[in-house]
């Protein structure tokens, strides 16, 4: 396994360099900066690898940290398995339709990622999943 989280953590850092030539391109366009977190809304997918980064990057937090993203966390569990009782641990989609995932999506609405702290940074940039990238 350590071998492939060696080479997913490459791979994560080809990507940050690939963006940030889209950055420095594109500035106008682009606007991801420090502070923004226009994509970090909704449910998203993440893979077992991103799984174990984010595992670490939560290792990292304050106890005071890490509860509140608990918290948040609960709360959004709470609402998908409002919407669909199915929703439950491993919290695995894999089975499920497009149609009924988008349903999903589309029902827990804007909510936003609970690594996202109240100044609206991510409490684990360094260890944020490759949809985050």
């Amino acid at each position: 396994m350590e071998k492939h989280i060696t080479k997913y953590k490459k791979l994560l850092q080809q990507v940050d360099a690939w963006f940030q030539t889209v950055l420095e391109k594109h500035f106008d366009i682009v606007k991801c900066r420090p502070g923004c977190f226009d994509c970090c809304q909704g449910l998203f997918d993440i893979g077992l690898l991103d799984a174990i980064f984010v595992q670490q990057g939560m290792k990292r937090l304050k106890p005071q940290q890490l509860q509140i993203v608990k918290e948040k966390a609960r709360e959004l569990i709470e609402k998908a398995k409002k919407i669909d009782k199915d929703f439950a641990p491993p919290y695995s989609l894999s089975e499920w339709d497009e149609t009924r995932i988008d349903e999903l999506v589309l029902n827990v609405g804007k909510v936003f990622c609970p690594f996202i702290n109240d100044e609206g940074f991510c409490s684990i940039y360094e260890y944020r999943p490759l949809v985050c990238r």
